[in-house]
């Protein structure tokens, strides 16, 4: 388990044929272990990398147990800087964000989103939920641009503005990429994953502390979508 709470610069590309799981976790104890251990059994994929954003449950150790390499923030950094470290962190030259709540996610889903990146289709795939759970179902048929679940080449994330910090981005990092494909500045696909869900802040916390943590999402999205309105 890597332990850092320090700012890096990023490492060249590796093999083109390579790619890493990025997973941002925070409090995830009791899920991310099935998340990662789907990951893992497939030959495709080089590393796992479960970044835990300063956890104060067995996260890490979940994600070890699972097979994973983890980096462990000393602090609760938010979802984009999390992201990011995993990105600084490792060099392949194709990354898959996944979340860490995932339900009845399987290889298929994996291969699905990967193959228009491996083959030169698109520059980054976004997988939206059909036919898993009515709640999850349903949001992201409401907000589909607000999936956590993408592949990549390595170039689109370097070409996420940088005038604010990670830290400030938080959730609202899937508008910024959304950003991107409007600007035309990367090209998406977007992938329907049938039978996936995931868990719902409310389920995981409680209703209170859920929804607390939903209205903080919902603020660094907007402020996300403000910064766009007001450049």
């Amino acid at each position: 388990m890597t332990e850092i709470n320090a700012t890096h610069t990023p490492q060249p590309n590796g093999n083109p044929k390579q790619i890493v799981a990025i997973i941002p976790a925070h409090n995830e104890v009791g899920r991310v272990g099935d998340v990662v251990r789907v990951i893992k059994s497939m030959a495709k994929i080089s590393r796992v990398v479960v970044v835990d954003d300063g956890s104060t449950d067995g996260t890490s150790e979940a994600a070890e147990i699972a097979g994973a390499e983890v980096i462990k923030l000393n602090k609760n950094v938010g979802k984009a800087a999390a992201m990011n470290e995993g990105i600084i962190q490792t060099t392949a030259p194709i990354i898959l964000f996944l979340d860490a709540d995932l339900m009845n996610l399987d290889e298929k889903h994996v291969l699905d989103l990967l193959a228009p990146v491996l083959n030169n289709e698109v520059e980054m795939t976004m997988g939206i939920f059909r036919n898993g759970r009515f709640r999850t179902d349903i949001a992201h048929r409401i907000s589909p641009g607000l999936s956590g679940q993408r592949a990549m080449i390595r170039e689109v994330w370097h070409r996420l503005d940088t005038s604010r910090p990670m830290e400030k981005i938080g959730y609202g990092i899937e508008r910024e990429l959304q950003d991107l494909v409007r600007d035309e500045k990367a090209t998406l696909k977007v992938i329907e994953w049938e039978g996936v869900s995931q868990r719902t802040k409310e389920e995981k916390l409680g209703t209170q502390k859920g929804l607390k943590l939903r209205m903080k999402m919902y603020v660094d999205i907007v402020k996300t979508w403000g910064k766009r309105v007001m450049s």
